[in-house]
């Protein structure tokens, strides 16, 4: 049913569908509803009208007089004209007209439902039609259509805040333009929140460097200031002036940028510097005597692997030499070379046996060459699965391991002061022997027996 309704709109637009006639009039011979929001009356509904009945289409693949009979049956005063679901580009268009007869121009705002948005997606057709582009929506006819009730093009975008203006207000299709003063004290009343958004930030921060990421207003506001301080600078038409600059130098304003870009030759030079230093080439990250070149080694070694894997990379042969040159080192990741080889789980099992056979018991070392790691990731893995987690153990596996004798639960090292603890309850200090005279035997040789205290 829902395939039907969207080759019925598919025809409507005059795009390939697969509607025939044949179809067409089959489904409405059954009652057939192409438009269920009309059908349903949903929108007349929460007007507190009937909802229609029988509202039967007109074929579209009729003549053009059935589309604009189609367009009078649904362009009714009490539909929701700026929120109700369009067939065709010609009801969209009907409403406009609608629209300019109550308002007296064209300029739909955006947030006067769909009608605003469509208004706004012809606006952006038309200009690029006006450019010589082909848009293929925007027939020649239709460009007509729109032209004869004075379609404004160039509207500006503070109508859009504004709402629509009244029909006394506006005696004419276009929207009146502000004065060159109305636009200046607009722009210094927005310069001021800007300034004071940006004061409260010093305040709170003790820094006038709005951070990068994430882009904020405020952030473009700040690269703007300077851009127009420079312009100051060099003679050329700006917004920055003198109380500006003066407010702006209160807070500490920093109008000159402290990071410089250097250029590749300019970082290799800084590399060999390093180098002589330091003796090497792994400059850290993070390096405080030369800001930002470990980040740039960094980005050289992605480079050179993405040049390496056949993928595109700017880092020429001539600048990999000359990094050679000085002992680059493209990969810095510490290379294990005692890791154990990955094997089957049967062939691990294989070796346990055998531990057995040797040693009489499955308790293997966890220092022992390759199967004390495994024996401990077994330990590991069957905690994990009776805690209900992922794990690599399976019932069958411990069933394996449980018929060998295979200890699931090692008590773990006991600290330093219960063991000392235990040591003294098993064996407790030995105090010197004294005689019936309270003399102390000190000498070991004449040690008394117990029958001699």
């Amino acid at each position: 049913v829902t395939l039907q309704r969207q080759q019925y709109k598919k025809l409507q637009k005059c795009t390939p569908s697969a509607m025939t006639r044949e179809r067409f009039d089959k489904l409405a011979e059954i009652g057939f509803e192409f438009n269920p929001y009309e059908a349903t009356g949903e929108q007349n509904k929460t007007n507190g009208s009937q909802p229609q009945q029988n509202v039967k289409p007109s074929s579209p693949l009729s003549s053009s007089p059935s589309v604009t009979a189609a367009t009078a049956s649904v362009s009714a005063p009490e539909k929701d004209r700026s929120n109700r679901k369009y067939l065709t580009w010609e009801m969209r268009f009907e409403d406009l007209k609608q629209y300019k007869d109550e308002h007296g121009n064209c300029n739909v705002p955006k947030d006067h439902g769909s009608l605003g948005r469509w208004v706004r997606s012809m606006r952006y057709q038309m200009k690029k039609h006006s450019k010589g582009e082909h848009v293929s929506s925007l027939s020649a006819k239709r460009v007509a259509m729109l032209q004869s009730i004075d379609f404004d093009v160039n509207t500006t975008k503070s109508y859009n805040k504004r709402g629509p203006s009244t029909p006394a207000s506006s005696s004419s299709s276009t929207i009146k333009k502000s004065t060159p003063k109305e636009s200046a004290e607009a722009s210094a009343s927005n310069w001021e929140e800007m300034y004071q958004q940006l004061r409260q930030y010093w305040v709170t921060n003790g820094t006038c460097m709005v951070k990068c990421l994430p882009y904020t207003p405020l952030r473009g506001w700040m690269v703007k200031q300077r851009e127009q301080y420079h312009l100051l600078r060099e003679g050329k038409p700006s917004t920055m002036t003198a109380d500006r600059i003066q407010r702006l130098n209160d807070i500490d304003f920093p109008f000159i940028s402290t990071t410089k870009n250097l250029t590749w030759e300019e970082r290799y030079e800084q590399l060999k510097e390093y180098k002589d230093r330091y003796g090497h080439v792994v400059v850290p990250r993070y390096s405080t005597d030369y800001v930002g070149l470990g980040k740039w080694v960094q980005r050289q070694r992605a480079k050179y692997k993405d040049k390496s894997e056949g993928r595109y990379s700017n880092l020429t042969d001539e600048r990999i030499r000359l990094l050679e040159e000085l002992g680059m080192a493209w990969s810095v990741l510490k290379q294990c070379k005692d890791r154990a080889e990955r094997l089957p789980w049967s062939t691990r099992f294989e070796q346990l046996l055998q531990f057995k056979k040797e040693h009489g018991h499955t308790v293997v070392p966890q220092h022992y060459p390759e199967l004390g790691n495994w024996v401990h990731q077994q330990r590991t893995h069957y905690k994990l699965m009776r805690k209900g987690k992922d794990s690599l153990m399976n019932h069958t596996k411990a069933l394996q391991l449980a018929e060998i004798g295979f200890v699931f639960e090692v008590k773990g090292r006991k600290p330093k002061a219960a063991i000392k603890e235990q040591q003294l309850q098993n064996n407790p200090p030995k105090l010197p022997p004294f005689n019936n005279t309270g003399e102390c035997w000190t000498d070991e040789v004449n040690f008394p027996l117990p029958d001699m205290i």
